[in-house]
């Protein structure tokens, strides 16, 4: 009896260990890679079921390789520990960037010296249990003879990919261009395309892509055919065969007076186009500007983009995300107009008016330094922001989450992540699913170089494991119900809650409504507007709150 007894504790604490992965405490956190040598450059995708993949530069060679691991919903690593080698080839790799392989694995591109002449560009895919797809260390995207550098890259929607990188010739920087398909092979004409043809050879630079939408790519970058050193930004878009479709010049997407560098991109939807956001010195200091441009490389907003911050200092170190096809993208930045860096935030709708205060409202902005903001969609048309602060006596990893209508749900300036010995630093982050986010940083608690992560919850705690939500009843008022197309529901609550939508039978059609949040005379109104002509029948409504987790059901007539 006692053998059956100490067996069933063995086998419950295995189990809880199993479901307990991820650690509660900011000073510990969960490691990834803690192998001899430096691990940093981690770059993170969403596996689809509440894990992620992470991928990172690895020197436990003492040469750099490619690593890769996948973590899945608790944090337990699914591979061999300290992750599995893309690519281990005697030569220095580096630059990693991920994206999806539509069928629950992965595609890896990075920088590859393997020539001994000069840098080119490699990739590989990996399936869902970590084999290995492409040939051993990576299949070919270019080899010329010149410098291939920083690749960039963007699903295909049809299992392979496009990715665009630096291409340096006689001294000079362009962006040139590829496609792989699902078996690694390439598409394009070898070696890749230019992106700009005919207008010289003067620096392109920074360039950064996003999906068209279509089966193509669009490609932004800081250009200096107006002058040396007086960078504007350009883009182009390719479609999946390869063809230059804005002309063999690009399209000038700002060209105002000065500098205009490091641009981000996000995809606009609703035209087949993109958001775009940059640094911008034309007022003597360096602001930040953006545009939307339509499928045909059109500017929609302001000729030369409208201001998003023009505060007193600098701003910087921009990163954009859009969240729904309705809604305009959300835009981070550092800034020191307080005299030291802070980390802000802006929304814009679609026509290019900021929704929340002029010049942004604080994300962090105690008296410490902050950088490296990067966002993560919140799946309830939110936002997540992470950034490193040294607030303590170190670089410290934080987040915090706004709704749509820039109100911090979680504490003011931010959660903790990570506060470890030493530096924490370069935060990257993938969504969870779940209203939550799976944090990835480099780490020097050990005194070097190496990767950690945490994960969060949509409430900003780490301990609402299993849904393990509050179930207070709060008072929900639904109206219409039945309904036709739309309902609105009601409530005294202050907190923008989670809302899931499923069908009869668990299917989540979320997506299939356009959610908008008012608050009228104390109470919170969520209408919610049907975009497609859904069937009729039993439909459920999940609201989640720090307070509550309930379903209600709806029927639509």
């Amino acid at each position: 009896m006692m053998k059956s007894f100490t067996l069933l504790l063995t086998f419950l604490f295995a189990a809880f260990n199993t479901i307990a992965q991820w650690s509660t405490d900011t000073l510990i956190n969960t490691p990834l890679c803690v192998q001899a040598g430096k691990q940093r450059e981690q770059r993170l995708l969403k596996d689809g079921k509440g894990g992620a993949y992470i991928v990172w530069k690895d020197y436990r060679t003492g040469i750099s390789d490619i690593y890769i691991q996948r973590v899945n919903q608790w944090g337990i690593p699914k591979w061999t520990i300290d992750g599995v080698g893309m690519c281990t080839n005697s030569a220095d790799q580096s630059t990693p960037n991920i994206v999806t392989d539509m069928k629950g694995g992965a595609i890896v591109v990075w920088s590859d010296w393997r020539s001994g002449i000069e840098r080119d560009v490699y990739a590989q895919r990996v399936d869902s249990n970590g084999n290995m797809k492409w040939n051993v260390d990576g299949d070919t995207v270019t080899t010329k003879s010149n410098r291939e550098h920083t690749p960039k890259m963007v699903s295909d929607d049809a299992g392979g990919m496009i990715v665009c990188w630096e291409q340096q010739t006689a001294g000079m920087w362009d962006i040139w261009a590829q496609r792989l398909d699902s078996n690694g092979k390439q598409k394009w004409a070898s070696g890749g395309i230019p992106l700009v043809t005919g207008v010289g050879t003067l620096n392109r630079r920074n360039h950064k892509i996003e999906k068209d939408g279509k089966g193509g790519a669009i490609i932004v970058w800081q250009d200096e055919r107006n002058g040396v050193g007086n960078f504007d930004i350009y883009a182009q878009r390719l479609d999946r065969n390869g063809n230059l479709k804005w002309g063999a010049t690009g399209k000038a997407i700002c060209t105002a007076v000065d500098v205009q560098n490091d641009p981000k991109i996000d995809p606009d939807s609703l035209t087949c186009g993109a958001f775009i956001v940059w640094v911008d010195k034309r007022n003597g200091n360096a602001d930040i500007y953006a545009q939307r441009v339509d499928s045909n490389g059109i500017s929609i907003w302001t000729n030369n983009g409208i201001p998003v911050c023009t505060a007193l200092g600098t701003q910087s170190a921009t990163d954009i995300m859009s969240t729904s096809t309705t809604a305009g993208p959300y835009i981070t930045w550092k800034d020191d107009r307080n005299g030291n860096y802070d980390i802000y935030i802006q929304k814009l709708n679609i026509q290019g008016i900021p929704q929340w205060a002029t010049n942004g409202i604080p994300v962090c902005n105690n008296t410490a330094t902050q950088l490296n903001p990067d966002l993560c969609n919140d799946n309830n048309n939110g936002v997540i922001v992470a950034w490193q602060d040294s607030s303590g006596n170190a670089f410290d990893i934080k987040a915090q989450r706004f709704t749509s209508s820039g109100t911090a749900l979680w504490k003011t300036n931010g959660v903790k992540i990570s506060a470890a010995a030493n530096d924490q630093f370069d935060p990257k982050m993938a969504t969870d699913g779940k209203g939550g986010a799976i944090f990835a940083w480099t780490d020097l608690r050990s005194g070097t170089e190496d990767v950690y992560i945490h994960h969060l919850f949509w409430n900003g705690t780490t301990s609402a494991i299993n849904d393990n939500f509050e179930t207070t009843p709060i008072a929900f008022s639904t109206q219409p119900n039945p309904f036709i197309n739309n309902f609105t529901i009601t409530t005294d609550l202050q907190e923008e809650p989670t809302t899931i939508i499923t069908n009869s039978i668990g299917q989540d059609i979320t997506s299939s409504f356009q959610k908008t949040t008012l608050y009228k005379n104390g109470k919170q109104e969520i209408q919610f507007t049907n975009n497609n002509l859904l069937p009729s029948g039993i439909y459920l409504l999940n609201i989640r709150t720090t307070h509550t987790n309930q379903t209600l059901k709806l029927l639509k007539q």
